[in-house]
């Protein structure tokens, strides 16, 4: 007997036989099972338009159909159906034939008896789920690697893109001044840096999609996050769209980054809003869930544990399911050309794996979407930091007068920031790559307090070189540049060696005020370095 309630479809066209596998059923299978009897292939089809099953019985004689293509018809309309073929004739190759195109056994009629179909009916439809289940499998884990391929190459593409901009960026600071008696110039100029900017922050988007975004995760009250953005989510979407908070109170807190939930936030709901272009409903739910058994789902599988789930929904023209399994890859968009960047649900897929999250998508067409995220629940008693206060802005920054050596192997980068140096006063000494850098600190001894050096360099990298750096000169101050941002990380840790970390791109102002943070002396004291 069967665990489960059976329903059976028998495609049969002789009488005597559908009444006699009727009986082997009830001697087999005793109860639990309902029989569908179609005497023909175009029946059976019919009804499998309107109807499932879970398993079928086919004669491979039928009046409408003859021999193999009655199982190819049948299997290509049911796929994912088990089929067992019940046949009088007694052909080993017809047999072979049809178990290689997907048949799940194969029995001839005259040595059927009850058990022996029941333990067929029984073990093809096992086989077919745990069939169903390895696809599954391999599918989730197919994605898996597609999406970490994808990752590392765009990884790639930012480091490689981020110092170019900063060549771009960095000439246009130098250019700026120069032309601000010329208004065209100065209008070029300022659109070149703007794009620049632009193109600064797809690259981050690339990042947060890679994992590679720095983070800083903290316990979050996701309620409060999504409220304080309340005015800046109405700003964004049209007055034809309707906006519904559905906040469960006591949903409690996460550990995430705050700033990369906000861009979440944002990104999803930015998504709903361009999925109806004609106006609709955005709805944005928090609650509690407690998962007992993992949840398969598109792209993650969510394990078991205690969640808040945070769901953004729309009521818009939903995503084609031919669409939905690459929804999350970077660069695909089915907007048109101009209108999106392809680069919204990849940033929002790597931001949640990177705070320990899943993210489901489901979907109807013509109905709406729904993006869920499961985000790991913090204890009940933990605290919540408060807000930091905002940095004062516009703040002048006081020029320069130390040495500095600025250990670059890219050559437009490393001249660029020469030059910008220079122009806030600094006395610059530049290498473009470890080994040089060393000797040029040989040489110049006692000049050189602050080392600017990018971390990524063959031979000699910049942990490296900040190690003997600190070996033959413990006094002198480091700055390592980096257009990978997950370089941060190592660089907090070896906090006894650097003294501050820039990411790339980034503007003099930035370079210069790192520069005098690590320099200042303490009262009283003296500044790293001579100046020249």
């Amino acid at each position: 007997m069967l665990a489960q309630h059976v329903n059976i479809l028998m495609v049969e066209d002789n009488p005597g036989d559908a009444q006699l596998l009727q009986e082997y059923l009830t001697e087999g299978l005793r109860s639990g099972f309902k029989v569908t009897h179609c005497d023909r292939l175009g029946e059976a089809l019919t009804y499998l338009d309107r109807e499932t099953c879970d398993i079928i019985l086919l004669d491979l004689s039928l009046p409408d159909s003859r021999g193999l293509p009655t199982f190819l018809n049948l299997h290509t309309k049911a796929t994912d159906i088990p089929i067992v073929i019940l046949t009088g004739f007694d052909d080993a190759e017809l047999a072979s034939q049809a178990m290689q195109r997907g048949a799940q056994d194969y029995l001839p009629k005259n040595s059927l008896d009850g058990q022996q179909l029941a333990r067929t009916i029984r073990y093809a439809i096992e086989r077919k789920q745990w069939e169903e289940t390895i696809r599954t499998r391999e599918e989730r884990i197919n994605r898996m690697q597609k999406m970490e391929a994808i990752g590392r190459l765009s990884g790639g593409i930012a480091h490689n893109f981020n110092n170019i901009l900063t060549a771009i960026i960095g000439n246009c600071e130098l250019l700026l001044p120069r032309v601000v008696s010329d208004p065209r110039g100065l209008r070029y100029t300022e659109a070149i840096q703007k794009a620049a900017q632009r193109a600064s922050s797809l690259t981050r988007e690339l990042m947060a999609f890679c994992r590679k975004q720095p983070m800083r995760p903290q316990p979050v009250m996701i309620n409060d996050v999504i409220r304080d953005m309340e005015q800046l989510l109405h700003g964004v979407i049209s007055k034809d769209v309707g906006f519904e908070f559905q906040l469960d109170a006591d949903v409690g807190a996460i550990l995430a980054d705050p700033v990369q939930i906000e861009q979440v936030v944002l990104n999803l709901v930015l998504n709903a809003r361009d999925a109806m272009p004609n106006g609709g409903q955005i709805i944005i739910r928090t609650e509690c869930r407690d998962v007992a058994a993992p949840i398969d789902g598109l792209p993650d599988r969510v394990p078991a544990g205690k969640f808040v789930a945070l769901s953004v929904s729309d009521t818009g023209h939903g995503i084609d399911p031919a669409v939905l399994p690459h929804i999350f890859e970077p660069f695909f968009t089915t907007k048109d050309d101009g209108k999106g960047t392809g680069l919204g649900l990849a940033t929002v897929y790597g931001i949640i794996r990177q705070n320990q999250g899943s993210i489901h998508a489901a979907t109807e067409p013509g109905v709406g979407t729904m993006f869920t995220i499961y985000l790991p629940r913090q204890a009940s008693d933990t605290v919540v930091p408060a807000a930091a206060k905002p940095e004062a802005k516009n703040v002048p920054i006081e020029a320069g007068s130390e040495t500095v050596l600025l250990v670059e192997d890219e050559a437009n980068v490393c001249s660029v920031l020469a030059e910008l140096l220079g122009e806030q006063g600094y006395n610059v000494l530049t290498a473009s790559g470890g080994e040089e850098a060393l000797t040029v600190l040989n040489q110049h001894g006692d000049q050189v307090g602050i080392v600017v050096s990018d971390i990524n360099m063959p031979g000699i990298n910049g942990y490296e070189l900040a190690r003997r750096v600190k070996q033959a000169r413990p006094a002198c101050r480091i700055v390592l540049i980096s257009g990978k941002d997950e370089d941060r990380a190592s660089s907090e840790r070896d906090k006894h060696l650097i003294a501050a970390f820039l990411p790339k791109p980034f503007s003099s102002q930035t370079l210069v005020k790192t520069i005098r943070q690590v320099t200042r002396p303490p009262a009283g004291g003296k500044s790293a370095g001579k100046s020249a």
